[in-house]
């Protein structure tokens, strides 16, 4: 269990009209998780706006979360894009 525990819990517990059940199971794992990266949760913030998978109010708070997980790395919100480049490049191929 990491210190995002609660927190993640409560996102896994959105209805499914805020956060969709997929989302949802894959938040519930992570709370599961002896750590948790910025870089899991902005793959997650990634998938629902490709997939529109969760409402705008979830989006942010889920984006605030992101980055929360940055600032416990030490590095920048500019730092975690730069870092997920290549699996953003990889999906936008899929469209």
């Amino acid at each position: 269990m990491n210190k995002h525990h609660d927190l993640l819990i409560a996102f896994s517990q959105a209805p499914e009209d805020q956060i969709d059940s997929r989302i949802t199971e894959m938040l519930a794992d992570m709370a599961k998780q002896d750590v948790v990266t910025s870089d899991e949760m902005l793959s997650i913030l990634d998938q629902c706006a490709f997939a529109s998978l969760a409402s705008a109010f979830a989006m942010v708070a889920m984006n605030r979360f992101f980055m929360m997980l940055c600032e416990d790395e030490g590095i920048t919100t500019e730092q975690a894009y730069l870092a997920a480049e290549p699996r953003r490049t990889s999906w936008d191929a899929v469209k």
